[in-house]
Order: C-alpha cells, then sequence, then structure tokens
C-alpha cells in the first residue's frame, strides 16, 4: 500500500483526486496539505474538511500550506470554473470547518513514515517550501508526482501555460531542479482523465 501525502487546492480537480485517493484500497493518505489555488487557501481547508468528512477519514491531518504564491503578488483564483467555494455548485455546510496542523508537523510525518510518495496537484509553492524548508527530509521521499505544465499542448490559463505552473512558476523551478524522482503529469494527459459515469456508481457504493 502506497503512503501518500497530497497537496491540494481544491477545486473540482483536485476534490476528485482526494476523493479517488481516499476510496483508493492501495494508497493510504497520511496527510493533505492545503494551499491556495484555485480557491484561497482557508476554503480549500474547509473544502478538504468537507471531504474527508464525506470520507469517514477525518484522522488525517490538514496541513497548513502557502497562502500566496512566492513572488508575493496576489493569487488569481478561477472562480468561473471552479464555483464561489471550488466546489462547483455544491456548498460545503457552514459547520464544517478544517482545523490547520502547523506546517512543520509535516517533517515529523515524513520522519514517522518511510516510502513516501508525495503528490502534488496545487500551486507548487508548498511543496517548494518542504525542500527550502528542509532539504535533508524532502530527500527522504521516495518520489513526487506533479500535475502541471503543458507539452505540446496549448495551456488553459494562456496560449501555452497550464495554471498550476503558471500560478507559482518560481516555486515550480526550485521543485522540478532540486527534488528527485520527479513524475510531472501535464495537460496532454490530464485533459484525458474523464470521469465515467460508471466511477460515479462505484464512488456513491463505496461510500
Amino acid at each position: 500500500m502506497k503512503k501518500i501525502i497530497l497537496f491540494a487546492d481544491p477545486g473540482i480537480d483536485d476534490s476528485i483526486a482526494i476523493i479517488y485517493a481516499l476510496l483508493n484500497p492501495k494508497i493510504k493518505v497520511i496527510a493533505i496539505v492545503s494551499s491556495f489555488g484555485n480557491v484561497t487557501k482557508e476554503q480549500a481547508t474547509d473544502n478538504i474538511a468537507y471531504l474527508l468528512k464525506l470520507a469517514g477519514k477525518t484522522n488525517i491531518p490538514i496541513i497548513g500550506g502557502a497562502n500566496i504564491p512566492s513572488s508575493g503578488e496576489i493569487p488569481q483564483y478561477y472562480p468561473e470554473i471552479h464555483g464561489e467555494e471550488g466546489l462547483g455548485p455544491i456548498r460545503p455546510p457552514e459547520d464544517v470547518t478544517g482545523e490547520l496542523t502547523n506546517f512543520s508537523e509535516l517533517y515529523n510525518i515524513i520522519k514517522a513514515n518511510k516510502d513516501i510518495t508525495i503528490v502534488d496537484v496545487g500551486r507548487n509553492t508548498s511543496l517548494a517550501a518542504l525542500y527550502l524548508l528542509g532539504k535533508e527530509i524532502a530527500d527522504e521521499i521516495r518520489e513526487f508526482y506533479i500535475m502541471g505544465g503543458a507539452f505540446l499542448v496549448p495551456g488553459n490559463v494562456t496560449p501555452s501555460a497550464e495554471a498550476n505552473f503558471h500560478g507559482d512558476p518560481v516555486a515550480t523551478q526550485v521543485v522540478v531542479s532540486n527534488l528527485n524522482n520527479i513524475n510531472i503529469i501535464p495537460l496532454n494527459v490530464t485533459n484525458r482523465a474523464i470521469i465515467k459515469m460508471e466511477h460515479i456508481n462505484l464512488i456513491q457504493l463505496m461510500t
């Protein structure tokens, strides 16, 4: 069973990734890092808490990640794509709010677990911070999977740029230049990832 730490900013697409990871019997999610991206960090945290409650896995810690990109610029959000609260037409109950664990706890989680895989489906700001604040710990990660980039296909926020890499290119440069065993999943792959009704029915059976 793969032990996974998810970095996410849900967002419809990240919510689907979280649901898949939580329900996959071959995956054990040991922490989720919440950051700005498709929505604010605060909204992302509440969305993660809502998904964990639906899955009956509220014991998984939510780690507080980045609020803004490395440049210090004001983040650009996409309510026209993900909805005002990041889950399309779904509005999480107001009484469901996420309780954040300090980012430093992430290092303790990594030290306590061997053969961890990190999956980053959001902006790379928090992942870059993991490396910059603790290179020795980051080097212990078995492998990284990063959703981002547009290779030989048009971008989705500019003619050539994909949202995650475009949202903090400085952090992405840190990540791809310094971390080992990186697997990048770009738009030419994710654009073909379609959720079919049979997948939805399976999720309903498992929840």
